[in-house]
């Protein structure tokens, strides 16, 4: 019998300790298959814990219509999940252009300075990225020429960023 990707989700987890009883959890969820996933199974995780868990969608304020409806979605989500959910919204574009900037690397930057701010000191911040994303991280750091460092890819915890995705492929979280 096949596990499920909650149970494997879960051993991963304990496996690089990132969640303990009490942590307060931010989860970033954009609407896409990925952070859903990871809502999903955050939301059956946590409370085996107990962890306090809470979304955070973030509004760059760059596709009009369409981020509203991903904005409204994660809105949605986390409330038929019975999570509570923040949207935080931003002009990237104008930031950027005012910072000197690229909008992807200010959409970043506003992304994880709003989880720090909103997880606080001792909260846990939860990223959806996954296997295709770590290979994806190391070609670019082969084709920048990274030393050895560079080619240890993204931790499965850095400080309180905790990846609970990183050993499932794309494919199987579509599955899921």
């Amino acid at each position: 019998m096949q596990k499920s990707i909650v149970t494997e989700i879960r051993s991963y987890m304990k496996i690089y300790e990132m969640l303990r009883p009490g942590d307060r959890v931010i989860a970033a969820v954009s609407g896409g298959a990925d952070s859903v996933c990871l809502l999903w199974a955050l939301q059956k995780i946590a409370p085996e814990l107990p962890a306090f868990l809470r979304v955070v969608h973030v509004h760059h304020g760059l596709r009009g219509e369409e981020a509203d409806r991903d904005a409204a979605f994660a809105m949605n989500f986390a409330q038929s999940l019975g999570v509570p959910c923040q949207v935080v919204s931003f002009d990237v574009a104008a930031e950027a252009r005012k910072q000197g900037r690229s909008t992807e690397e200010m959409g970043r930057i506003l992304r994880y300075e709003t989880f720090a701010k909103l997880a606080g000191e001792n909260g846990q911040i939860a990223v959806a990225h996954h296997a295709n994303d770590q290979a994806e991280t190391l070609l670019m750091r082969l084709c920048r020429g990274t030393g050895l460092l560079g080619l240890t890819g993204m931790a499965p915890v850095r400080g309180n960023i905790i990846r609970p995705l990183l050993f499932c492929s794309r494919k199987e979280i579509e599955a899921y």
